[in-house]
């Protein structure tokens, strides 16, 4: 079947975060309260912030924004004040906040989501997992990290039951 889509195992396992502007001594709430964050139409990170909303016992809008936009855009909308906030993963909320100093990272909203890679065969499925074990059992993950996350067609994450994967 061509439209067959095989996901490979979890590469790494990354926290979703409210990413705002950095603001000494305020709390999630002060920051987010009332006011509009921004997350990827049909990501996880769109998931967890709407089950954040429901149990943190206090209000803020969600604006769904485009699938396309990179999440540096969207750092770059919450340092403009476009939006007071918006959720990501952390390994990208530390490099926006690294490279934007005005960029804080608040609260972990869901822990642990999977990111693996998505293929149209299992048969490359299942020669990448063998790679992937043997790669991880010699401790490159970090250059694997750095490798994925400095690939900017690699920062679209598309959905699949509940595993997010870069598009390849």
């Amino acid at each position: 079947d061509t439209n067959s889509i095989y996901h490979s195992d979890p590469i790494i396992h990354n926290d979703i975060v409210i990413v705002t502007p950095r603001v000494a001594d305020a709390t999630t709430r002060e920051l987010i309260e009332g006011k509009y964050i921004s997350v990827k139409r049909g990501s996880l990170a769109s998931e967890a912030l709407y089950r954040f909303r429901d149990t943190c016992g206090y209000l803020f809008f969600i604006v769904e924004l485009s699938s396309s936009i990179t999440s540096e855009d969207m750092f770059n909308d919450v340092m403009r004040g476009v939006f007071a906030g918006t959720a990501n993963y952390k390994h990208k909320a530390r490099t926006a906040a690294y490279r934007m100093p005005g960029i804080g990272i608040q609260e972990t909203i869901e822990e642990s989501a999977p990111i693996c890679w998505e293929f149209r065969t299992a048969e490359a499925r299942d020669d990448f997992n063998e790679w992937l074990k043997e790669f991880k059992s010699k401790g490159n993950v970090a250059y694997l990290y750095r490798r994925y996350y400095r690939n900017r067609g690699a920062d679209h994450i598309i959905r699949y039951g509940q595993i997010y994967s870069p598009r390849l």
